[in-house]
């Protein structure tokens, strides 16, 4: 059996985009998948059309602030470490 992996990226690829609009997004694939099987993503170079590296990163991590320590290192670290085999 497979495990399916969900990246998170593409999500700021559009003009006008915020933590608050930007929140209920990853939140869904975070709740639906869990933090053990989801790693964050970005659409760069593209998605620096609508903002900087930076402020995303920052962006996802306040949208998932909330998120227990170990979860948000396997979200933003771990996961791409295991998936990637680095």
């Amino acid at each position: 059996m497979r495990i399916i992996i969900c990246g998170t990226c593409g999500a700021v690829a559009t003009h006008g985009w915020t933590v608050g609009t930007l929140r209920p997004l990853v939140r869904v694939v975070v709740d639906l998948f869990g933090p053990r099987r989801c790693l964050f993503g970005s659409d760069f170079p593209v998605a620096g059309l609508h903002g900087s590296f930076a402020s995303h990163y920052a962006a996802m991590r306040a949208a998932l602030s909330d998120l227990a320590g170990t979860d948000q290192r396997c979200f933003f670290h771990d996961n791409a470490v295991r998936l990637y085999r680095l």
